[in-house]
């Protein structure tokens, strides 16, 4: 199987040349993401679920109107606003382990695998340290240095 997402915004997947689905998506489409045997797929205002083992898409609201940014880590996706407001889920879009406030214009770069820890770069090229949610620190250009400690908590 070839899943794309074509120039219409249509999620599509193909087999053997042939076209197996094809699911209609919301105007503006941020990402697509691989998390384990789920295919994610980030809109502004909804999230698209496409379980490979089940052949099963779902439409999800998004828990994050006005989705700017996203990141994920294999295990956890990282949704961010315009304005620096977030979630972090699950691999099934399903669950929120927690919500998080940065600033506007914050992208997220990098995080563990639990989804505990991730590192967010600001525009003024600070980097923060959030567990949990919550910044622990934070440095100007010091993503690096953050990396370090993601490692140590492995």
């Amino acid at each position: 199987m070839v899943y794309v997402l074509d120039w219409k915004n249509d999620f599509v997947g193909y087999r053997n040349n042939g076209i197996i689905f094809r699911h209609s998506l919301e105007k503006e489409v941020i990402s697509m993401h691989l998390i384990g045997n789920v295919i994610a797929i980030v809109g502004k205002d909804n999230l698209y679920h496409y379980s490979i083992l089940r052949n099963q898409f779902i439409n999800i609201s998004n828990f994050v109107k006005n989705t700017k940014y996203s990141f994920d880590n294999g295990h956890h996706l990282f949704l961010v606003d315009e304005e620096g407001k977030g979630t972090c889920t699950d691999s099934e879009l399903i669950k929120r382990y927690y919500s998080f406030y940065t600033t506007k214009g914050a992208i997220p770069v990098c995080s563990d695998t639990s989804g505990n820890y991730a590192i967010f770069n600001y525009p003024d090229k600070t980097s923060v340290l959030l567990k949990k949610g919550k910044i622990i620190k934070s440095h100007h250009n010091s993503a690096f240095l953050f990396l370090i400690v993601l490692c140590q908590n492995y």
